[in-house]
C-alpha cells in the first residue's frame, strides 16, 4: 500500500502501487457470494415443483386465465407492431443527442450549467404557484394528525424554489468549479470511450441479476401453490407459506436489491479508478518531461479497473452497495411514516431522509477514495472526512449536487426532445392517438435510460476527478509537484483560498500559503 510521509494514503494508480494493493473487506464479498449461491440453490430446490405448478395452470386451468375485459380493437395491436421500428430511430437519436450533449458540456460547460440550474428553480416556483391556485383547500391538517401535503406542498415548493435561486446566486464560485470538473469529465470519457461499453456491460449484469431473482421468486411462489381442478378448465388455488419459505423470500429479495446496488457501485469503482489513472498519467509533469516510462502507467486502464473491481476491491464494493441499499430501505420507511401523521410526522420524515442522504453521499465518496487509494471502506471513509475538514464538506457536497442536478436536467430535456420527435414521426404516418401515446412514451423512456446513464457516468467522473485533485493537493509537500497544476489551481482557488499554486521559473508547481514568495 502506498503511503505518504504523514502516514496517509495517496493516489495509488501506478502498476506497482496497484499490484501492492491488498484484498479489502473480504468478509462482505463472501456474504454476497453466499447469498448468491443460496439464491441459485432456491431455484434448484423449487424448480421441479414450481415448473409442475406452472404447467398445470397453463394446461388445466385455462378458464382462470381468461378475463372479462373488452378485447382491444383488431387493428390496435398490428398498428403498435408496425410502429415499433420507430423505437430504433429513437435509440439512434438518443445516441446522437448524447454526443451533442457531450460537445456542449465540453465547449460551453458554464453556460449550460447555469441554464440547467436556474431553470429548475423557475420550474419549482411555477409548479408551486400552479398547485396552490388549482388545488382545493383542505381542513383536515392538524399538528399531529391529518394529511398536510395538499396545503404544505405548494407553499414549500414556492419557498424552496425562491431559496434555491438565492442559493445559486451565492454559490457562483462553486458552480464555476463544477463546470471545470464537468469539462474534465467529458475529457475522461473522450480519452477512454470504453467506459460506455463497461457501463453497458454492468447494466446487462444488473438485468441478469434481476432475471435470476425474478425466476427464483416465480418458482418459489409456484412451488407453494396447491392446485385443485374443480371442473374442466377451472381450478381452485391455495397458497401455503411456511417459515422456511419466508426466509427464502427474504434471501432472494436481499440478493435482488443488493445486486442492483452492487452493479451501480461496480461501475462507480471502475470509473473512479480509470479517472485516477487518467489524472496520474495524462498531461502530468513527468509525462511532459519524458520521465514517465511505459512501465509506470497501466496500458489498459479500464481492464485494470475492472479486474481490481472484481478481485481486490470487490469486498469494498459489496459493503458500499449494502450500505446504500439499507439507506434506501430506511428512507422508504421514513416516507411511509411521514404520511398521515401531521406536520410533526412530515418533519421527522424529512430530517431522517436528509440524514440518510448524507450517509449515502459519504458512502459514495468513501468508495471513490477506496478505488483511488486501495484502502478499505472504513479507512477510505475516514480519509474522506479528514480531507473534508481541510477543504470543506459543504464545497464537495455543492459540487456533487450541482453536477447531479445539471446532468439530470439535461438528460430529461433531451429525452423529451427524442420522445416528441418520435411521436411526431408516428403522427406523420397517420397512426391512431393510442399508438402515438404508446410509442412516444416508450421512446421517451428509452431515451431517458440512455441519457441518464450517460449523465450518471459523467457524475461519477466528476466526483472522482475532484477526489483526485484533493489527493494531489494533500500530497504536494511529499512530491513537490502536482500531476495537474491547472486542476489543482482550480480546486485551490475554490476550496482552499489560503493556498495558491506557484510554478517559479517553469519548475514543478507547488501549493504555498498566500503571502509567501516563491
Amino acid at each position: 500500500l502506498s503511503m505518504s510521509s504523514t502516514g496517509e494514503p495517496e493516489l495509488a494508480v501506478s502498476p506497482l502501487k496497484l499490484e501492492a494493493r491488498r484484498v479489502q473487506d473480504w468478509a462482505f464479498a463472501l456474504v454476497y457470494a453466499l447469498i448468491g449461491i443460496l439464491t441459485v440453490a432456491i431455484i434448484a430446490y423449487c424448480g421441479a415443483t414450481g415448473h409442475e405448478s406452472i404447467s398445470t395452470i397453463l394446461n388445466d386451468c385455462t378458464t382462470n386465465l381468461t378475463t372479462s375485459a373488452e378485447e382491444a380493437s383488431d387493428d390496435l395491436v398490428p398498428a403498435l407492431v408496425h410502429s415499433l421500428p420507430y423505437l430504433a430511430i429513437a435509440l439512434v437519436l438518443s445516441a446522437l443527442l448524447g454526443l451533442l450533449w457531450l460537445g456542449l458540456l465540453s465547449a460551453f460547460a458554464k453556460p449550460v450549467l447555469y441554464v440547467s440550474l436556474f431553470s429548475q428553480g423557475a420550474v419549482l416556483v411555477g409548479l408551486g404557484v400552479y398547485l396552490h391556485t388549482s388545488a382545493p383547500p383542505t381542513s383536515d391538517c392538524g399538528a399531529t394528525t391529518g394529511d398536510c401535503t395538499g396545503i404544505v406542498g405548494p407553499i414549500a415548493l414556492i419557498a424552496l424554489g425562491a431559496l434555491y435561486l438565492l442559493f445559486l446566486c451565492c454559490m457562483h464560485s462553486h458552480i464555476a468549479l463544477t463546470a471545470r470538473l464537468i469539462e474534465q469529465a467529458v475529457s475522461v470519457v473522450r480519452t477512454h470511450p470504453g467506459l460506455f461499453a463497461v457501463s453497458a456491460a454492468f447494466l446487462l449484469l444488473k438485468l441478469a441479476a434481476v432475471a435470476v431473482s425474478a425466476l427464483a421468486l416465480v418458482l418459489l411462489a409456484a412451488s407453494q401453490l396447491s392446485i385443485t381442478q374443480v371442473t374442466p378448465g377451472v381450478c381452485r388455488f391455495e397458497w401455503e407459506v411456511s417459515r422456511l419459505d419466508e426466509l427464502m423470500y427474504m434471501l432472494v429479495l436481499l440478493f435482488l436489491y443488493w445486486s442492483v446496488q452492487l452493479c451501480l457501485c461496480l461501475r462507480f469503482y471502475v470509473v473512479s479508478l480509470t479517472t485516477g489513472i487518467w489524472y496520474y498519467t495524462n498531461e502530468s509533469l513527468a509525462a511532459q518531461e519524458g520521465a514517465l516510462s511505459a512501465k509506470e502507467y497501466p496500458r489498459a486502464p479500464i481492464c485494470t479497473a475492472v479486474r481490481h473491481a472484481f478481485t481486490k476491491g470487490f469486498g469494498t464494493v459489496a459493503l458500499a452497495s449494502l450500505v446504500l441499499q439499507l439507506c434506501e430501505w430506511l428512507k422508504e420507511l421514513a416516507q411511509r411514516g411521514g404520511r398521515g401523521n401531521g406536520l410533526i410526522g412530515l418533519l421527522i420524515a424529512c430530517c431522517a431522509s436528509c440524514i440518510l442522504n448524507l450517509i449515502e453521499f459519504l458512502t459514495r465518496f468513501a468508495l471513490t477514495f477506496a478505488a483511488l487509494t486501495g484502502r478499505g471502506f472504513c479507512a477510505s471513509g475516514r480519509r474522506f472526512l479528514d480531507t473534508s475538514k481541510r477543504h470543506g464538506l459543504v464545497k464537495v457536497i455543492a459540487v456533487d449536487y450541482f453536477a447531479s442536478l445539471a446532468l439530470g436536467m439535461g438528460a430529461v430535456v433531451f429525452a423529451l426532445v427524442v420522445g416528441a420527435a418520435t411521436a411526431g414521426a408516428v403522427a406523420a404516418s397517420g397512426a391512431k392517438s393510442q399508438v402515438l401515446l404508446a410509442v412516444g412514451g416508450a421512446a421517451w423512456a428509452l431515451a431517458s435510460v440512455v441519457l441518464l446513464y450517460i449523465g450518471a457516468l459523467l457524475l461519477n467522473v466528476v466526483d472522482a476527478a475532484y477526489a483526485c485533485a484533493v489527493l494531489d493537493i494533500d500530497h504536494r509537500m511529499r512530491t513537490g509537484a502536482f500531476h495537474r497544476p491547472a486542476m489543482a489551481q482550480a480546486v485551490l482557488a475554490k476550496a482552499a483560498p489560503q493556498l495558491i499554486v506557484q510554478q517559479p521559473g517553469g519548475e514543478a508547481a507547488c501549493a504555498v500559503p498566500m503571502g509567501i514568495p516563491a
